[in-house]
């Protein structure tokens, strides 16, 4: 006999992956020749071993704590975060020269981040549930305007 779970249907509306940039993999990798030149005058088989092994964890570190946004059946997740989109208020793309400011000194110590190595996107999502202190979200994101667009349709 076979039983028969619940079954729902999930409508991803819009998903992303914070994947971190080429060029942060590339300075990553400057691990591997500062092994071997350390280990140089020891082993230099053990130094390039070394050196391979310390790179290949940090790119896997790198993209192992990469965030995925997305949007399924009416929610905004956001790495392990979600919050129905009911409770946001329409997003605002953040301008490249205010950016600074809104991870920095403007940022509320309530407000829930999530940015990303190397995504120079930004958008913040004002939160409209009187019942949750977080103020508001601002998300990293490579899309901005589509994300965005994406919340909005909803």
């Amino acid at each position: 006999m076979k039983s028969e779970g619940k079954q729902t249907a999930h409508l991803v509306q819009y998903r992303e992956w914070l994947v971190p940039s080429f060029a942060s993999f590339v300075t990553a990798s400057l691990l591997l020749p500062s092994f071997f030149l350390v280990f140089l005058p020891i082993n230099a088989l053990v130094g390039l071993m070394t050196g391979l092994a310390a790179t290949l964890a940090i790119w896997a570190g790198m993209l192992s704590s990469s965030a995925h946004i997305s949007i399924v059946n009416d929610e905004l997740i956001v790495a392990k975060a979600h919050i129905p989109i009911k409770y946001l208020a329409t997003p605002k793309e953040i301008a490249p020269e205010n950016r600074f400011f809104e991870r920095g000194p403007n940022l509320d110590s309530r407000a829930f981040v999530r940015f990303q190595l190397g995504i120079k996107g930004l958008i913040r999502i004002e939160n409209l549930d009187e019942n949750d202190p977080t103020p508001y979200w601002l998300i990293s994101t490579r899309h901005p305007e589509r994300l965005a667009l994406a919340i909005s349709e909803v």
